[in-house]
């Protein structure tokens, strides 16, 4: 839930085009390395789609973060063409592929991608 992630300290971000909500962010820090930020979940509404807004986004994000931080990581979905074309484009890496079991029905098959910033 909103409530608990923000208790354990995960960063929300809800960004804006012309005063209207175009997208958000949700962000904490990694488990294994205090200067890595996991970026957990990132949505640009479809009617922004290619408009260049999500890379604006990763920009303010990269940013609002520095100096602290050295590396941005994420989990997509190997099956999500355009987020992995996305990312790639932004200048982040496939490091590994994880299978992650999900409920007792799922298995959610992901890259890790990872950006050295």
């Amino acid at each position: 839930s909103l409530h608990r992630a923000m208790s354990e300290g995960h960063l929300f971000y809800i960004f804006k085009k012309s005063s209207k909500d175009i997208g958000f962010v949700e962000l904490s820090h990694s488990q294994k390395n205090k200067n890595t930020i996991k970026i957990n979940k990132l949505y640009i509404i479809p009617k922004e789609h290619g408009t260049g807004s999500a890379n604006i986004c990763l920009d303010l994000i990269k940013k609002d973060l520095a100096p602290n931080i050295t590396k941005l990581m994420l989990n997509v979905n190997r099956n999500n063409n355009r987020a992995i074309a996305f990312y790639n484009k932004n200048g982040f890496i496939i490091t590994s592929s994880v299978d992650i079991p999900y409920l007792e029905k799922f298995i959610l098959d992901d890259y890790i991608m990872e950006l050295t910033v």
